[in-house]
């Protein structure tokens, strides 16, 4: 990578560079390295069974976790855990700069957005029934027919008698979440999937979060509450087709460390070449709008990434990487609206090498984010990488495209 400026000012833009990767490399303690998933026999039959436990609806200042200013800042920065050498020093600039922003966050301003939230939390406790676990689930087995899992007799828990392995999924929460008294409001709908396989201990349960657009509430309640029901729908089909793939075939990328792809830009998954990041942003001021949103050649720009698998992941999985075949990328692009994915405009999969040109054109002067996966066979099964995108500690829980995910500009 190239710095501007004198030796001296390249020096110093390479340490800012390492300490912001260090801060936001792998969270040792709460998200630890995940190994390679067992050999298991391929699926023969799966059932997917719906649970019946009650749906929480909760306010929250953070769509990710409830924590404070300090906490969300600390987690923006890696997390709760951090290894290596240099992870002092990381946390020392971490503690010095979130330390600042927790001072500057007001309390006062917290109230004043839960009660601005209040009413849409209340309506939502009274329009959520446990009939989105059922339609979860619906979703899932039509991800399934479609991918060409095999499947059992969909009877609900008669047919998981006759399956080897059971997937039990439901949403859990529902979380409304709210970053400042006048900011817009997201829905962050929380499932958790837990697979069982025949003669063998269930693992533990995971939990998979959609995060919808953000609107005011009076947005999110016109109509008769037409926009929120569509919302959840659009949720309840992306987290199906996200906890098909993760819960039964996802093969963590084995170098599970930050990827330096573009200025002060430490990414996770396969690095983006082209268009290079700058960072995510929480606000949409002028150097923001600037710096965090890359501008392409072209309506129909030419997209390039990491081919996989990168040095790093055949270091450290050297046995399982050097046998892998049938290598293909999946690609997305969507829309943004209020720093969020709007919609899904584009997406192609099966692309043999890691670059695509945009068939399409794209809408100009318009903002969009992008991300990738890889694609592969290993021992006779497919697998799937994690989607690409610019934190570690929900990479594999958020469904993408998301406001992690990769930025960049129409001109």
């Amino acid at each position: 990578m190239e710095f501007p400026g004198s030796l001296r000012d390249q020096r110093v833009y390479r340490l800012l560079v390492w300490v912001l990767a260090l801060a936001q490399a792998a969270c040792s303690t709460v998200y630890p390295v995940l190994s390679p998933p067992e050999k298991h026999a391929p699926i023969k039959a799966l059932a997917v069974v719906a649970s019946s436990g009650p749906i929480v609806v909760e306010l929250v200042d953070n769509p990710w976790r409830d924590e404070s200013a300090f906490d969300q800042c600390m987690r923006s920065l890696g997390g709760a855990g951090c290894s290596g050498e240099f992870c002092g020093l990381a946390l020392l600039v971490g503690l010095g700069v979130c330390g600042l922003v927790g001072l500057t966050s007001s309390d006062n301003a917290l109230l004043e957005a839960q009660r601005s939230a209040t009413a849409l939390s209340d309506s939502i406790r009274n329009t959520v029934t446990n009939s989105l676990n059922e339609e979860l689930r619906r979703q899932i087995i039509a991800v399934a027919q479609v991918r060409g899992t095999p499947l059992a007799r969909d009877d609900g828990r008669v047919g998981a008698e006759l399956a080897d392995v059971i997937l039990d999924v439901g949403v859990t929460r529902i979380r409304v979440s709210q970053k400042g008294a006048k900011a817009p409001i997201a829905l962050s709908i929380i499932a958790e999937a837990r697979v069982k396989r025949a003669q063998e201990e269930g693992e533990p349960p995971r939990d998979y979060r959609h995060l919808t657009e953000f609107f005011s509430p009076e947005e999110w309640m016109a109509d008769s509450g037409h926009r929120l029901q569509r919302s959840l729908q659009q949720s309840i089909l992306a987290l199906g087709e996200h906890i098909h793939d993760y819960a039964l075939f996802h093969y963590p990328l084995p170098d599970r460390g930050p990827q330096l792809s573009g200025f002060l830009a430490p990414t996770f998954g396969l690095a983006p070449i082209d268009p290079r990041p700058r960072g995510t942003t929480v606000t949409d001021d002028l150097v923001s709008k600037q710096v965090a949103w890359v501008e392409v050649q072209g309506l129909q720009p030419t997209f390039r990434w990491e081919a996989f698998p990168r040095p790093g992941d055949l270091s450290a999985d050297a046995e399982n990487m050097g046998r892998v075949s049938n290598i293909r990328y999946e690609l997305v692009v969507a829309t943004e609206k209020n720093l969020a994915p709007e919609k899904v405009v584009y997406r192609r999969n099966h692309i043999p090498a890691p670059q695509h040109t945009i068939e399409l054109p794209l809408e100009p002067r318009r903002r969009y984010f992008w991300t990738v996966r890889a694609q592969f066979d290993l021992d006779g099964k497919s697998w799937f990488t994690e989607w690409a995108n610019m934190s570690f500690p929900v990479r594999e829980r958020l469904v993408s495209p998301s406001d992690l995910s990769y930025r960049f500009r129409t001109p």
